[in-house]
């Protein structure tokens, strides 16, 4: 059993073989009719021997992997079916190669032949691909027409719309579909790696061959949450670092449903909830998210590796550390689920001034105490400081944050006073300064010390138009 599953692990090594070999003796032999390619016709034999080969290799390969994988069985019994048709066809095809008659019924033979194979490697390879990643991989960034016509879901790549974060119902709305997007291709119903089913709620309450991986209102007793959590290079990493990875937004809503009773019924609104964890909610909000997709990622020279202790440091307290690209070592932190003082746990973000690039601090408790650990974190692009206790007095230590190009200071103290004193942020191109200390007549002298800057004032409403429907009701 050990040496037959050894053997075929093999599998995906051999199966593309006899793909690309019978593609190409297809082409040549389709070619070599021609007599400006005659020539060719001596090798088409060869060619097809190799891949009716490796076809029968990749056989039996992958009926040695298939004795103990975790696939859904009946796709996979349609890919075994399949892919011994391909090898029966291609042993064929070669066999008919070799007769040196030019008669008219070998020739159609061996052109339908030709058509079969083609068609059952296309057929093959398609159903693998999807028993690997998942059956709308084909597909899953398609334009909106092309996914029509094959009958997908216009959102087979997207989250379903959620207009008001409060009113969705926290597993069924938001949980289960990251789950989808990020989860299914490996726990789903095609395929249950290490026989883990999380597409319902029951798999996701019953586990897999190691057990349960939700504890209750504890995250990181919880094996869904510890997987990913650990860095991008450990083998029990969770997304495997090829597949898309948990936004930190992602990372922290299934930290906040786990530490809640991982509820399946609940609306957001019925879950306690902190400041932070409000405006990390508000991120999946339909407008959020696509505000949040037309941010483009940042190009940067690479960095060494961030010190290992000081990230396992921050994640012991609850504060999200992950890396803005798989591969890359720039990080970016979010303290939505931090447990300690905002302004203690700053401290530890000192050992990572080269590779911290974008810090979300929104809703903690932050005072200008805690700036002073922000000034020498001189890698920083995006820099989320709103609904945090900082004033004017604190916010001039950021002005040596050179490469600072987005700061969020919404809900703060912050004046055109202290705002004045940043001028030395020359890549700054959005500053947000909603429901702060400035003044609508101070933003254009604001506007001549920030010349790149969009400044965000928000509080936008819209005009009453006559098509609108207003309802009066009497006093209570």
């Amino acid at each position: 059993m050990l040496l037959s599953s050894f053997i075929g692990h093999f599998h995906p090594v051999f199966v593309h073989l006899p793909i690309g070999i019978l593609l190409m003796g297809l082409t040549v032999q389709w070619l070599s009719r021609k007599d400006r390619y005659a020539s060719l016709r001596p090798s088409v034999s060869l060619i097809l021997l190799i891949g009716a080969v490796t076809a029968i290799i990749s056989c039996i390969t992958g009926y040695m992997l298939a004795e103990d994988a975790e696939y859904e069985k009946t796709m996979l019994d349609r890919h075994k079916w399949l892919g011994l048709a391909t090898a029966i066809a291609s042993s064929i095809a070669y066999a008919f190669s070799t007769v040196q008659s030019e008669d008219r019924l070998r020739k159609n033979i061996s052109r339908y032949l030709g058509g079969s194979v083609f068609v059952l490697v296309m057929l093959t390879g398609h159903l693998g691909g999807s028993i690997t990643h998942g059956t709308g991989y084909l597909i899953q960034h398609a334009p909106l027409p092309v996914k029509k016509l094959f009958g997908a879901s216009a959102g087979i790549a997207e989250m379903r719309s959620i207009p008001d974060v409060q009113e969705a119902r926290a597993y069924e709305d938001i949980v289960a579909e990251v789950i989808r997007q990020k989860c299914s291709s490996c726990h789903g119903t095609e395929k249950q790696k290490g026989g883990l089913r999380l597409d319902k709620p029951e798999f996701l309450l019953k586990g897999g061959k190691n057990g349960k991986v939700l504890a209750l209102n504890d995250p990181y007793a919880s094996e869904i949450y510890k997987r990913i959590m650990l860095p991008a290079n450990d083998e029990f990493h969770m997304p495997p670092a090829e597949k898309p990875q948990l936004s930190s937004a992602e990372m922290a809503l299934l930290h906040w449903w786990i530490s809640n009773g991982h509820d399946f019924g609940k609306k957001i609104k019925e879950l306690p909830q902190t400041d932070s964890v409000r405006q990390m909610l508000k991120t999946f909000q339909t407008a959020s998210r696509q505000n949040n997709a037309s941010t483009s990622k940042l190009p940067l020279a690479d960095v060494s590796k961030a010190p290992e202790k000081v990230i396992d440091s921050l994640r012991k307290i609850g504060v999200l550390v992950m890396p803005i690209e798989p591969g890359r070592n720039h990080l970016q932190v979010n303290f939505v689920n931090c447990t300690m003082s905002a302004d203690s746990a700053t401290a530890l973000l000192t050992q990572l001034s080269d590779q911290l690039v974008w810090l979300r601090l929104s809703g903690t408790k932050l005072t200008d105490k805690g700036l002073r650990n922000l000034a020498g974190c001189k890698s920083l692009k995006r820099l989320f400081l709103d609904h945090t206790d900082i004033t004017d007095a604190g916010v001039s230590q950021l002005n040596g944050l050179k490469n600072l190009e987005f700061l969020n200071l919404t809900a703060t103290a912050v004046s055109s006073s202290g705002l004045k004193k940043l001028d030395g942020l020359d890549n700054l191109t959005s500053l947000h300064v909603f429901d702060t200390g400035v003044r609508a007549s101070e933003l254009p002298s604001l506007q001549t010390i920030f010349t790149k800057a969009n400044i965000d004032t928000g509080g936008y409403s819209l005009p009453m138009l006559e098509s609108d429907t207003s309802i009066l009701k009497p006093k209570q």
